[in-house]
């Protein structure tokens, strides 16, 4: 068993154990590996030669009450159908997490597709969403034009958004193209209202609309953005920051105890579990961690 950084020639092989974990278009997995994946930030385990796990480590500025701080958000975990259940990846978050503490980043968040499963390894809760849905409006008809957007717009309504929280992912222009271009490769779509200061991301599905992304503020926006939507005739689910215990999102694990308690500017204080505490923390706090992948 060999645990290791995967190699670009080795690429080929991480596209296809994507493919048959999660089922994206090729044209999203190239893209996602050629705007987001370095030399240094994707993780496997091989077997043999061939890899049978794998996780991209992507670097973030984490936002923590002003100050900025390296954190990494783990992406595309994913083990072969047949090797699962066997904990390779398990050994590959210690693995990661190692590696982090020795490039000086001591914080690690993901989104997670069990949080059971990533409550046994050490990872806590820190944002909590709660869902909503509401049906169609009759004979709506959507008075913004979808698909049309400025980034450098969506960017200066992401920024004003996101600064009135604690605890949070910076993004700059450049992540922001990123993220749009992703979205759009995967198929979704975009609705920004520059004059009322919000955008939303979101999927027109089978059954329904999904929001996967939005900066509306408060019940006001949502209704904006609700009935923008409804011109598609289908139910609209979204996401909004809710409190404490309302629904379990973003999870965080502490790498090293001693450096996130000095970062939280807690040199001296003591406690059995750090990082149960500092997610409490987060949790209890104002924090919003967008990313989907």
């Amino acid at each position: 068993m060999d645990t290791r950084i995967i190699l670009e020639k080795e690429y080929d092989k991480a596209k296809e154990l994507w493919y048959v974990s999660f089922g994206d278009s090729p044209e999203f997995i190239n893209n996602y590996f050629s705007t987001k994946v370095k030399r240094d930030n994707i993780f496997g385990v091989f077997e043999g030669g061939r890899l049978i796990s794998m996780l991209v480590a992507l670097p973030r500025v984490f936002i923590l009450r002003g100050k900025t701080c390296k954190s990494v958000f783990i992406a595309g975990c994913c083990t072969a159908p047949d090797n699962r259940n066997k904990g390779h990846m398990k050994g590959l978050l210690s693995r990661t997490a190692n590696e982090m503490i020795e490039r000086g980043c001591y914080l690690g968040f993901l989104h997670p597709f069990d949080h059971a499963f990533y409550k046994k390894l050490g990872w806590n809760t820190v944002s909590d969403m709660m869902p909503g849905e509401v049906l169609p409006v009759r004979d709506s008809v959507c008075s913004i034009n979808i698909d049309l957007y400025d980034p450098q717009i969506m960017f200066d309504i992401y920024k004003n958004y996101i600064s009135s929280y604690d605890y949070y992912f910076d993004r700059d222009i450049n992540d922001i193209n990123i993220r749009i271009n992703e979205h759009l490769c995967d198929g979704g779509h975009l609705l920004c209202d520059s004059e009322k200061g919000w955008y939303c991301m979101f999927f027109v599905e089978d059954d329904n609309v999904n929001v996967i992304e939005n900066t509306c503020r408060d019940n006001e926006e949502y209704s904006k953005m609700i009935y923008e939507l409804s011109a598609f005739s289908k139910p609209v689910r979204y996401l909004r920051p809710g409190a404490y215990g309302s629904g379990e999102y973003t999870m965080m694990k502490v790498f090293d105890d001693k450096e996130a308690l000095r970062l939280f500017g807690l040199t001296n204080f003591q406690t059995a579990d750090v990082n149960r505490y500092l997610c409490d923390e987060l949790r209890n706090g104002s924090s919003l961690f967008f990313e989907q992948y």
